[in-house]
């Protein structure tokens, strides 16, 4: 069940994230990088400032009482956008969701190229949704 705080963010996918991988001891490689990217695409897509300082804090509280090597993703959206109205969107907020880490180093994968362009590919926005129906295409082929 969805709070009515994300809905939006699950009708729309308007949003951007960063991935993390955090090893065990709960150090994440290249944090400021991922930070830096958050930053960068809040100011492309929100046409706002993010802190930086309030996304580690949210990191660490959803880290706590996990063990092992885990996978972090910040999601930055707005719970106000609006198919209709998405500009009067401009008050970011952050979700952090945590999920069990593949093994390291992954396993040697089986590769198909397709032609694809991502719409606006210098942000890592939400709208996965051409990324995963190739992906998909490729493993129903027997890929990876």
């Amino acid at each position: 069940m969805l709070t009515d705080d994300v809905l939006p963010l699950a009708l729309t996918g308007y949003g951007h994230f960063t991935t993390m991988r955090v090893d065990a001891d709960h150090r994440i490689r290249g944090v400021s990088l991922h930070m830096d990217r958050l930053v960068a695409d809040c100011r492309t897509v929100w046409g706002a400032d993010l802190d930086t300082g309030r996304v580690r804090r949210f990191v660490r509280q959803a880290l706590a009482g996990h063990r092992g090597p885990c996978v972090v993703r910040a999601t930055i959206y707005d719970p106000a956008v609006d198919v209709a109205h998405p500009a009067d969107a401009d008050q970011p907020r952050v979700l952090v969701t945590v999920r069990p880490a593949g093994a390291m180093p992954p396993p040697p994968l089986r590769a198909r190229s397709v032609p694809y362009e991502r719409d606006l590919p210098q942000v890592k926005h939400c709208g996965l949704f051409g990324a995963l129906h190739v992906r998909r295409a490729a493993q129903v082929a027997g890929f990876d």
